[in-house]
């Protein structure tokens, strides 16, 4: 129960309808392709600003939001070695009359282009390098605000052991200190450093 200006007000359920079709199609054993396409229309879309406001947060329904774009990725096997790509194109509309709410969705708004790239090698039967890449393209908006574009590196190494029941993983995020943001107003991490371990029973 919250709303715009210290307002309190009720806030909608979201409606919406999302529509995708897409192929998948495999290039001899080691090379699988998939592409999609989608259109999503939400009617009264739930949005929480804390950002644009000194008292706490606001949350308020957009009239409607429209996101529509392509999605492909592929999976390959070159020997040894596995790898991942993806690429997202997301393009997004609002439907708004009231500009004070509009301009918080900037808030949450994806980047028009992403790519991501994975890359699997085992080193041995038990230790497996991972390197992980990501792309995300520059974002401005109809008030000004902008975020720029943003390439991150992820390194990691996985150890096998007891029968490949457990997994000790170490792994460094954003490896070069990348200063980025994925959402206006939250900086991500310039980097993280880690150890895991899991056990499948």
């Amino acid at each position: 129960m919250i709303g715009l200006a210290g307002q309190q007000e009720y806030l909608d359920f979201e409606k919406a309808w999302q529509y995708e079709t897409g192929i998948f199609h495999r290039i001899g054993n080691n090379f699988d392709n998939r592409l999609v396409g989608y259109y999503t229309y939400i009617h009264d879309y739930l949005l929480i600003d804390r950002i644009s406001t000194t008292h706490g947060y606001q949350g308020w329904n957009l009239d409607n939001v429209i996101f529509w774009g392509i999605e492909y990725e592929f999976n390959a096997t070159i020997k040894q070695l596995s790898i991942f790509g993806n690429y997202t194109y997301k393009a997004n509309d609002v439907e708004e009359d009231n500009p004070e709410a509009a301009q918080g969705f900037w808030i949450n708004l994806p980047p028009r282009h992403s790519i991501k790239l994975s890359f699997r090698y085992p080193l041995s039967d038990s230790l497996l390098l991972t390197w992980d890449q990501r792309y995300g393209d520059h974002r401005t908006s109809e008030n000004g605000y902008s975020l720029g574009t943003y390439t991150t590196s992820d390194l990691g190494l996985q150890y096998s052991f007891y029968q490949n029941k457990a997994k000790l993983i170490t792994y460094v995020g954003n490896l070069f200190g990348e200063n980025y943001y994925e959402v206006y107003g939250y900086p991500m991490a310039r980097q993280t450093v880690g150890v895991t371990l899991k056990y499948t029973f």
